[in-house]
């Protein structure tokens, strides 16, 4: 991916936060990385955030045309699954709910 603003490249960073009952919160986030125009506005995006607004943007797509829409939604619902393995949320509503807390 490349930044809307700049074209540069885009990181990820994970963010732990404790939380009250000892277990730990993680939160990935993506940016870009400033390697071609150091003074971007650029700012960090929630992985949960970024993949919503993928989403959208393949909504608007014929991506039919070209045989991928379900390999995409597919792919999609397969990040849903590992991230909800991962961190303990099983579908798109629980990343809502849970952004909203």
């Amino acid at each position: 991916m490349r930044c809307g603003l700049c074209g540069s490249g885009v990181t990820a960073e994970a963010k732990l936060k404790p939380l009250k009952g000892g277990d730990v919160a993680k939160y990935i986030y993506y940016g870009c990385t400033a390697s071609r125009d150091t003074l971007c506005k650029g700012q960090y995006v929630r992985e949960e955030e970024l993949m919503t607004q993928l989403a959208e943007i393949l909504d608007t797509l014929d991506v039919d045309l070209i045989g991928m829409r379900e390999r995409l939604e597919w792919e999609i619902e397969r990040w849903y699954k590992v991230h909800g393995f991962l961190i303990g949320t099983t579908s798109p509503d629980s990343y809502a709910r849970a952004a909203r807390y």
